[in-house]
Parts: structure tokens; sequence; C-alpha cells
């Protein structure tokens, strides 16, 4: 069965939403929703708005019989997409760049994620869900903001579980309408299934921190000896030897460039994963101040590496076209013929046999 267009899945999982919200839902009203659900591929968004109001509705009989049918239903299709998602061909992956601005920029990275995977949901587009027991919308962040700074443009990868007609502008405007304040996207582009995480490409912040005028002297002197030494160490708190002290870090190889536009100190650092310096207490560090006066630190860019994935789809064109000819294959009719022999009976070639 060909996969339903996303603006038609659209107008169903609003109706469901819509029978969420009635107090008056009956058990005869929700009989026909399951195979409905199934059948435009909506169970695991179903799921999540039962949970999302999941206090009000466990008082009625109705509703929790509805969810334990749906979790029975949505339990057989995840062990069979266990077996296939590999294979299925209607994913699309869509990179997003956003704006975090305050208050957002004050949210955990997955409390932030959740609330972004919130608001596509409202639009009606299904994400695609992970395979785990409780799984979650498949939304993958880049090298993520420390708590309480702003990021003007961001990265995050969305999977979808089919492909999208809306035009990029018209699904901006429609998630942007239901982001938590302080969170908007700023652009959206459609990225092959095979590209590398974004976070995996996340190569340098540019960050700009706006320097108090009776600041700018000490500040321009200690940088000025910070980019001149081969090597510049901090202190830091950390674990030494299993025990919680101060400790010596080394951090000159971090910065790639330093400069002062009028009043703003401008600098580049490198990202790599597992890099968990928080950038207000390195700033503080190399300039010798308390960490509390560097207040405005702005993230105003995280620059991308070129994927290499995408430079060599030769590699991954054979690899995607035996994905989708297995699948196809899997959800047909075969015309190959098992027939059973007697496994003892000896094989004997012939000098005629073509084999």
């Amino acid at each position: 069965m060909p996969e339903p267009p996303l603006e038609s899945n659209s107008n169903d999982l609003k109706a469901f939403q819509a029978i969420v919200a009635d107090s008056r839902t009956n058990s005869a009203m929700l009989a026909s929703w399951i195979p409905r659900l199934v059948e435009k591929n909506l169970l695991d968004q179903a799921l999540q708005n039962l949970k999302q109001e999941w206090l009000r509705l466990s008082r009625d009989e109705h509703w929790r019989s509805f969810r334990t049918r749906l979790e029975s239903e949505l339990q057989r299709i995840r062990e069979r997409r266990m077996q296939q998602w590999q294979l299925d061909p209607r994913r699309r992956t869509l990179r997003l760049q956003l704006e975090i601005r305050t208050p957002a920029c004050g949210m955990h990275p997955q409390a932030l994620l959740q609330a972004l995977a919130k608001a596509v949901q409202a639009t009606g587009l299904p994400l695609a869900t992970s395979l785990e027991k409780h799984p979650r919308p498949m939304v993958r962040m880049g090298h993520p903001l420390p708590l309480g700074v702003e990021g003007l443009c961001e990265w995050v990868d969305m999977i979808f579980s089919g492909p999208t007609q809306l035009a990029g502008t018209e699904l901006v405007e429609g998630i942007n309408a239901h982001c938590v304040q302080g969170l908007r996207i700023s652009g959206i582009e459609t990225i092959p299934n095979h590209a590398s995480p974004v976070l995996d490409l996340c190569h340098e912040a540019r960050w700009t921190w706006p320097c108090p005028q009776e600041l700018r002297e000490h500040a321009a002197r200690r940088m000025a000896g910070f980019m001149s030494a081969e090597s510049f160490e901090i202190e830091k708190t950390g674990k030494v030897d299993g025990h919680k002290q101060s400790k010596r870090v080394e951090v000159r190889h971090l910065v790639t460039e330093m400069d002062w536009m009028d009043s703003d100190l401008r600098f580049t650092t490198r990202l790599s994963t597992g890099t968990a310096l928080n950038p207000v207490k390195w700033l503080a560090g190399v300039l010798d101040l308390e960490p509390s006066t560097i207040t405005g630190l702005v993230r105003t860019a995280v620059v991308l590496v070129e994927d290499a994935r995408l430079g060599a789809t030769e590699k991954y064109a054979p690899k995607l076209h035996n994905i989708f000819e297995d699948a196809v294959l899997l959800e047909s009719d075969s015309h190959i013929q098992i027939i059973d022999e007697d496994d003892d009976e000896p094989i004997v070639l012939r000098k005629d046999d073509p084999r």
C-alpha cells in the first residue's frame, strides 16, 4: 500500500487530537480509530497525544481499553519495523537551522528537542520514531548550546516517516507557529538519508561577547597574551583519581581566531565530540575574570564541515538501490518456487551440464 501524503495524515491526526480533547468521547466513537491510525501510519503520534492527556483520560475505562489495544498494535508493527526499517524507502530526513534565544536557551538540550518535536507534531506532520521499548521522535541535535547561552545558527536533523509535499516556507511557518518562545526555525532543507549525523559534522563555533567598557583594557591585554602564547592553561574543576578537585587544563588549541569588532570580542573555537568545557568558564579563565561577569555571550554560528558521504554518492547508490529492491520483494508475492527434494540424493554433474 503506498504511503499516504503527509497532508492527508495531518487531517487525520488533527481529527484524532480533537477526539482526545472531547470529553464526550465513548467506546463506539473509538472503535474505528485503530485501523484508521494503522492505515495512515499514525499510531506513534496517537500514543504521544494520549500520554500528554493521560492524567485526565485514564479515569475512563474506554480510554484505558483503547490505549491497551493501541499499544498492542504498535508493538506488533514495531517488531516488524525492527526487521525492515532499513529497507523503508519512504523515510525523509530534513536538516533544520534554528535560532535559540531567551527563554528557550535556558532549557536543557533534551527538553529543547522534545519541545521542537512537539511543535512539529502539532502541525500534523508525523515524525519517525525510534525502535526502543519507549520510542522517541527521531530528532537529533548538533553540538549542544551551554545553558543560558543564545545561539543564532544551530542545527537539528529530523527524520519523517514519509515525504512531505509542503514547500519549505510553508513548513517553516507551520512549525514556528507552535514553537516555544525563543525557539525559531530560520531554514530547512531535505538531505539524503545516508548523510552523516549533523553532530558529526560540527566543526567550529563562532562567538560574540559584548565586553563592558570598564573591562575593555584588561580584556584586550589578556587576549593579546593568550593569542601570542603557544600554550595556555586555566583552572577547571573536575575529577582527578576519582576525586573532584581543581586541575589545570590546556585550552590554547581550542581557539583559532580572536579579535575585536568595536566593543565586541569575537572568537572562534574548535568543536569535537566529548569537549565539555563551558565557554563562559573558558573565557573567564582566559581573561582572568569571574564567570559571573561574562554575560551576553552568544554563539553566532556553528560551522559544518563538508559531508564526505555526500561526496561519494556512487558508493551509497548501489546499496540504497538494493535496499529498495529488497523492500519491494518483501512487500510482494514471490515468483520463486520452493522444491522439496531429498537432500540425501547425490548431485551428479555431467560434462554437457551448462553449469
